[in-house]
């Protein structure tokens, strides 16, 4: 949960250490101070910001949480908790922004590479849901909210689960209009 700021500052002070140990010769200070360094650059591709951008998600700090995720280098290179939590920031925050399609893509692909909990994966087949209803494809929200259905989730989301249900059999029916179903960020 460090930001590319702190890990560099990090990375600077066990360079420094490094570098004095080593013309001390205290070489056992030094290799730990190098092992640091090795340490620091390996998370910040495997990990990258991606759990303090959550952490400012749930926290509705939206633009920060952006900012750390696009301070991620690579996605490709994080590991699989990681990139199912950044591909799912990025498409809570590409509903903030009206970005359906592309919040879409980004929830399907956090789904891909596996939720940690099932709660987790039924919010984000309701998401996928909302998104689907809001783009009058019908047929693939039912499949999504069938799927969250399926999923054992606690009892919490059920509310949540009946009321986009209900919502869609209106949609079908033409008693509600599409705007009226405009997605909303659930974390």
């Amino acid at each position: 949960m460090l930001s590319r700021k702190i890990r560099f500052l990090i990375i600077l002070i066990a360079l420094i250490i490094a570098i004095i140990c080593f013309v001390f010769k205290n070489i056992y200070i030094g290799t730990v101070a190098l092992l640091v360094i090795a340490y620091m650059v390996c998370a910040y591709f495997k990990y990258a910001s991606v759990s303090l951008a959550f952490k400012k998600i749930r926290q509705k700090e939206l633009k920060d949480a952006y900012r750390l995720l696009l301070d991620t280098p690579n996605p490709k290179y994080l590991t699989r908790g990681e990139k199912t939590y950044y591909y799912w920031g990025m498409g809570i925050i590409k509903i903030s922004e009206d970005k359906f399609d592309e919040a879409e893509r980004e929830f399907y692909n956090a789904l891909r590479f596996g939720i940690t909990t099932a709660n987790n994966m039924v919010v984000i087949n309701l998401s996928l849901a909302q998104i689907c209803m809001y783009k009058e494809e019908y047929e693939k929200a039912e499949v999504y909210l069938d799927e969250a259905k399926r999923i054992p989730h606690k009892p919490e989301l059920n509310p949540i689960l009946y009321e986009l249900e209900e919502k869609l059999e209106r949609l079908e029916r033409q008693e509600l209009l599409p705007e009226s179903c405009k997605p909303s960020i659930m974390v």
